[in-house]
């Protein structure tokens, strides 16, 4: 089921800062996003992004990143993960360089530019 309601306003930081992203297992509230705007994320979203967030420049298979967020088995059919990263990468639209880049029959890798 796809999960609508919202969280508290999250936000990313900036690239270019120093943050606590590289310490923390997920964003803590508080940060700015494009614009100094916070993000309006859903939980699902939230729980995406902390993911990414204590991987970061790791490729997650689409199975692991599923089984983690959303606690269940990954069928290979559902295009659930895809609506919600997609949903994800227009909320974190014009931050900058840290974006989720799709790996063709890999996953995704959340960092900034990568080669494949």
């Amino acid at each position: 089921m796809y999960d609508r309601s919202p969280v508290a306003q999250t936000a990313v930081p900036r690239p270019n800062s120093p943050t606590p992203a590289s310490h923390s297992t997920s964003p803590p509230n508080g940060w700015s996003g494009a614009a100094g705007r916070p993000l309006d994320l859903t939980v699902r979203e939230y729980a995406l992004l902390a993911l990414f967030f204590r991987h970061a420049s790791e490729v997650l298979s689409r199975t692991r990143i599923y089984e983690q967020v959303w606690d269940e088995q990954y069928d290979g059919i559902s295009n659930t993960l895809e609506v919600h990263v997609m949903e994800l990468r227009k909320k974190l639209e014009g931050f900058g360089p840290w974006v989720i880049h799709t790996m063709r029959g890999r996953g995704y890798v959340f960092g900034e530019e990568i080669e494949e």
